[in-house]
């Protein structure tokens, strides 16, 4: 979650061959976003972008800024009770078991805002 939160545009398993590495460097020289298509059933092309409500879309761009509950709640003025709400809601309506999967779901799907 931190290295795609934080801008990386990759995530490769360990076992990659040199020649995908290879390959996958070269997409993200090119300004394209390369993830091992067994990270996350999105990466595989699967699936559509589920509707978020206005207050889940808020919450999941403090996710992908990389912020913990504690801070989400600050920004956006709600409970800490409330942001696991909300967090929990994305993890149901993306399909993801933890919070790293919700980052890459989110980048896969266009779900975040553009980062310069």
């Amino acid at each position: 979650q931190g290295a795609l939160a934080a801008g990386a545009r990759g995530y490769l398993l360990k076992r990659v061959s040199p020649e995908d590495l290879l390959g996958a460097i070269r997409q993200v020289a090119a300004g394209r976003t390369v993830l091992d298509p067994e990270v996350h059933p999105f990466a595989r092309g699967k699936g559509s972008a589920p509707a978020l409500t206005g207050r889940e879309r808020d919450v999941l761009e403090q996710i992908l800024a990389g912020r913990a509950n504690k801070e989400i709640a600050a920004a956006l003025g709600i409970s800490e009770r409330t942001v696991k709400g909300h967090v929990s809601a994305l993890l149901a309506k993306l399909g993801c078991q933890d919070r790293t999967q919700i980052v890459i779901a989110a980048y896969r799907l266009g779900l975040g805002r553009e980062r310069g």
